[in-house]
């Protein structure tokens, strides 16, 4: 199971990524400048090639799991109906509030797609052998390691923001 998973999640990222790079060798300079369509393929590189996988294997386990709670609901039909009814029905609240916290990760990591990109920037001044030079000859690496910080940060909080309210 985990050979065959591992297989399929290679197979599946290397062609999303395949796709994704196809699109974009196909926009034009002007397109790809656009800060809108620029973030759109930042996003769908950094993240969307493991969360189409994420979602194909969810989807796939959430098949398997409807089938498993419709076997044990038609025993229990001809057991005792309304516990069948009750058993069908326990899943809403979960399924519901799940959904609603994707909503709210999916809005918040769009929102944040600039100050992202302007924090992997940082990082990259600051790990970076030719800019790291620079930036220690101008005395500039602590204040960039600062602007990195305070966006590393402020995601942090946002996400310890979010989990508290899914728990």
């Amino acid at each position: 199971d985990s050979y065959l998973r591992s297989v399929i999640n290679f197979d599946f990222n290397t062609r999303i990524s395949e796709l994704l790079l196809e699109k974009s060798v196909k926009m034009d300079l002007q397109q790809f400048e656009e800060p809108e369509n620029y973030d759109k393929l930042q996003r769908s590189l950094q993240e969307g090639v493991s969360s189409a996988y994420e979602t194909f294997i969810g989807a796939v386990d959430s098949f398997r799991n409807g089938l498993q709670l419709v076997s044990v609901a038609g025993v229990l039909v001809a057991w005792n109906p309304v516990l069948a009814l009750a058993v069908i029905a326990s899943p809403a609240p979960v399924i519901l509030a799940t959904v609603r916290y994707g909503e709210r990760v999916f809005s918040l990591e769009q929102e944040r797609t600039q100050d992202r990109r302007r924090s992997y920037y940082y990082r990259y001044l600051c790990a970076n052998d030719s800019s790291y030079k620079e930036l220690r000859m101008f005395g500039l690496h602590n204040h960039v390691r600062s602007l990195f910080s305070t966006f590393v940060r402020r995601f942090k909080a946002q996400d310890e923001f979010l989990a508290r309210r899914q728990a």
